[in-house]
């Protein structure tokens, strides 16, 4: 997968390697950036999806892989659900906010679980 290269002029930059004709600027400067849209996904899920909190409770590595699965799959999840506002709204997914999505999903669970079930609607009658 390709990830997208900043937008915009780049005005300078430094790098250690030493033969330009073999490794254009433009090539360069996508290498570069892949490392940090990676930094940047790490960021999302531990600062906003964990809180900055470790979560692991299991002492046990059966229970820490089935966490780390759930953390996981629930960061995809959230990947999903921003790809399909995107497409919706015909915008790059991009320009979806990880916080407000994972915000918006919040409060459909909190909505689902605080709304009555058909069948509690029928046991209350």
């Amino acid at each position: 997968m390709q990830l997208p290269s900043p937008t915009g002029e780049i005005k300078g930059f430094i790098t250690s390697c030493l033969c330009p004709e073999k490794y254009a600027l433009k090539e360069l400067v996508d290498v570069y950036w892949q490392p940090w849209e990676i930094e940047r996904g790490y960021g999302e899920l531990k600062q906003y999806q964990l809180v900055n909190k470790p979560l692991l409770r299991s002492l046990k590595s059966d229970g820490i892989y089935q966490e780390l699965w759930g953390i996981l799959t629930s960061y995809n999840i959230i990947r999903l659900e921003m790809a399909e506002m995107a497409k919706q709204h015909k915008v790059e997914p991009l320009r979806i906010s990880f916080v407000n999505a994972l915000y918006l999903i919040q409060d459909e669970f909190n909505w689902s679980d605080s709304a009555e079930t058909p069948r509690a609607q029928y046991l209350r009658r």
